[in-house]
């Protein structure tokens, strides 16, 4: 498939959500194996300069890459505001590299659900390595976890200290752990801070991921392979472990529970919204329950879903 024919089928699947499963159903299987590797960090930590590095090292090593850059959300048009093919426009020409920039639709996990189908498409079409770029988030839900077998937390020596990051919760999502901007002040006492950090947890058990604290100047590229490299070796370490295995399992179950709750979520929006907007005015008028609304839509939702 084409690059034209696989961007247009992923737009008729965006314009046509009655065809989704079916389609996603009759796609073949991917040719090999697959790593979907998520990066979140702050605005400002460099994610798409940091990309930049990452595409090239991979395809010097000869990935197919497929990218899904999830910017905000137009409050206009409902597209990606920011346009990260502007951003990664010296990888636009490459035929190994296809990149795909969606609005976040609103996500406070920095996620689309729209980037899950996405991944599945890419994978089909043989792209071995998923790049998923997160909107830059804060103390916000991480739905990156969901979509991604590998998850780079990015910081930067502007992003704050140590302490910040534990309170925001960002060390329980990363595998592998990024300084970017390495040349800058504070940028030794952020590995340290990091490091630290990582050594007040319980140990993992025996054979489990070790993570990695890495430092990476991305505008140069350096650090680029170092970090390859360690996505790989969670790529690898992940694909050893049988299917029943825990961390396997929270992992797929992460991703069918993000799925579901967007299907909820999409319905809300679409074919229930006029059901939800009559049950809040009978609320406020006194006509109904809030707890009777609220089990009126369990039944509507339950009907929709059994339909669908």
């Amino acid at each position: 498939m084409s690059q034209r024919e696989l961007a247009r089928l992923l737009s008729r699947l965006e314009r046509s959500p009655e065809i989704l499963q079916d389609t996603l159903a009759a796609l073949p299987a991917a040719p090999g194996p697959v790593q979907r590797i998520g990066f979140t960090g702050s605005p400002g930590v460099g994610k798409s300069t940091l990309l930049h590095a990452v595409i090239r090292e991979l395809r010097e090593r000869g990935e197919r890459v497929g990218v899904i850059a999830v910017d905000p959300t137009s409050p206009f048009s409902g597209g990606a505001l920011l346009g990260d093919r502007l951003r990664l426009a010296p990888q636009q020409d490459d035929d190994g590299v296809f990149i795909r920039s969606i609005g976040s639709r609103g996500s406070l996990g920095g996620i689309s659900p729209q980037a899950s189908v996405i991944a599945s498409v890419l994978e089909s079409a043989g792209y071995t390595r998923i790049l998923i770029e997160t909107v830059g988030v804060g103390q916000t839900g991480y739905d990156v976890v969901s979509l991604a077998d590998t998850v780079v937390a990015l910081f930067s020596p502007e992003g704050g200290d140590g302490i910040q990051l534990i309170k925001a919760g960002i060390l329980e999502l990363g595998d592998i752990f990024v300084v970017n901007k390495a040349d800058r002040p504070g940028a030794d006492t952020l590995l340290k801070e990091i490091g630290y950090s990582l050594a007040m947890e319980p140990p993992p058990p025996t054979g489990g991921w070790q993570r990695p604290v890495l430092s990476m100047i991305a505008s140069s590229g350096q650090g680029a392979a170092e970090l390859v490299d360690a996505m790989e070796s969670h790529g690898g370490w992940l694909g050893a472990l049988p299917g029943d295995h825990p961390a396997r399992q929270r992992r797929m179950q992460r991703e069918l529970e993000f799925t579901l709750r967007s299907s909820v979520g999409a319905l809300l929006d679409g074919e229930l919204r006029g059901l939800l907007d009559s049950l809040a005015s009978d609320v406020l008028k006194g006509d109904c329950g809030r707890w009777d609304a609220v089990a009126r839509l369990k039944r509507a939702l339950a009907g929709q879903l059994a339909r669908d």
